[in-house]
């Protein structure tokens, strides 16, 4: 019950963070550097990462919910999974597989929304975001284990 409570407070945290940081990125002026077509030009960092300001609502939106929906997924397979025999070892596998799938998915989105070029754009993406996802866990498991 501590590791759902625990998992659900993270959750909660995580939205006024994405929260403040879509509002950081609406009031946002800075311009980027884009390359298109071999010219440079000048964008807006909001359009840059999410697109054209005036959908900010459906990116707000679409971020949420995501973000929700992904967070609960580990959360949901962890208790809900071997139920009746409380298989710790099991369970734990269970939510890693769906945690690394999770991650694996958005990166494939990601990449497919930038418009690669090449395919392994692809690969190099989810190598990326899998090593931040397998070193942040690994930390926060290690901590739970040392407190434990």
């Amino acid at each position: 019950m501590n590791i759902i409570a625990l998992a659900l407070a993270n959750l909660i945290g995580g939205l006024f963070v994405i929260g403040n940081n879509l509002k950081e990125l609406r009031k946002d002026e800075s311009k980027v550097s884009l390359k298109s077509n071999g010219t440079k030009e000048q964008v807006d960092r909001y359009q840059e990462v999410l697109g054209q300001k005036s959908n900010f609502i459906v990116h707000a939106s679409v971020a949420i919910l995501s973000f929700l929906v992904f967070g609960l997924v580990p959360l949901v397979v962890y208790g809900f999974s071997f139920y009746e025999s409380d298989n710790r070892e099991l369970k734990l596998a269970a939510v890693v597989a769906a945690y690394l799938l999770c991650i694996t998915l958005l990166a494939i989105v990601k990449t497919y929304i930038q418009k690669p070029t090449e395919w392994y754009n692809y690969i190099t993406n989810i190598l990326y975001y899998l090593a931040i996802g397998l070193e942040v866990s690994g930390i926060s498991f290690l901590a739970g284990y040392l407190v434990k």
